[in-house]
């Protein structure tokens, strides 16, 4: 093949090419134009993150979600850590979404658990909303604590027994959150929630196969059933603990 052929076929390859990448971006500028490339980012969501004494939090997790049933409702969450400035910025589509916040091992409460209206943004399309700060209240300890002196809840554990003792609240929301262990060992469980100050609290303790007692010594039934209490914590400076014993173990429904 001479020099001039080669030079022919160079070329005509190169015009295929160039006709190919214009036709694949003609289609991909179609197919946004359709909206078939999935979600377009239209609006976003600024917002801050205080403490009581409205000082930034920094690290406070922002969970965003879009709420059911709201016009344009799209589904979709995300979560982001706030800078410095307590700050934070999501880009969304036009719809409403639910905006909660919390902070591990703090004693700020989450305002999507202990408030019966959770901060909601609405916004259109191309608009930027900038939120008041959402200032999150200070919570107070609630401790309930198993006193385990013959170590049956060890026991059962590592036996593997099936027994177990399931500590929570209810929420101003309505909703069981079950309360985290703080610390544990051989003859003791204490599990700890914050909590709004002055404020009754709905606490369940659901006993599955153990002979336990409350303070007073009124029997804790073993089944499905919990044994519930109403709490207030009115701050304190020595947090109450609401003390329940175990003795043993014992069937469910007995």
């Amino acid at each position: 093949m001479g020099r001039r052929k080669r030079l022919r076929y160079r070329a005509a390859g190169k015009q295929a090419e160039s006709l190919r990448y214009r036709r694949i971006r003609g289609m991909k500028r179609l197919i946004m134009a359709l909206g078939l490339a999935g979600p377009v980012w239209a609006a976003t969501i600024s917002g801050q993150i205080l403490d009581s004494r409205e000082r930034p939090i920094y690290g406070a997790r922002v969970d965003v979600s879009a709420v059911a049933g709201s016009a344009a409702f799209k589904p979709f969450q995300a979560s982001k850590l706030t800078l410095r400035d307590g700050t934070f910025t999501f880009t969304v589509n036009a719809g409403s979404y639910r905006i909660c916040a919390s902070v591990r091992k703090n004693v700020v409460l989450n305002p999507c658990v202990w408030s019966k209206t959770p901060p909601q943004a609405t916004v259109t399309q191309n608009q930027t909303l900038v939120m008041k700060p959402l200032v999150l209240a200070r919570g107070y300890p609630l401790t309930v604590q198993l006193n385990d002196t013959g170590t049956v809840l060890a026991q059962a554990a590592a036996n593997r027994t099936g027994n177990t003792v399931v500590v929570g609240i209810t929420a101003a929301n309505g909703m069981f959150h079950p309360m985290p262990v703080r610390q544990t060992n051989a003859t003791l469980r204490e599990h700890v929630a914050m909590v709004p100050r002055d404020t009754p609290v709905q606490v369940s303790v659901v006993n599955r196969g153990f002979a336990m007692a409350d303070a007073s010594g009124k029997a804790v039934p073993s089944g499905a059933a919990p044994y519930q209490f109403s709490a207030v914590i009115a701050g304190e400076k020595k947090p109450r603990v609401f003390a329940f014993s175990v003795s043993g173990l014992q069937k469910a429904g007995n």
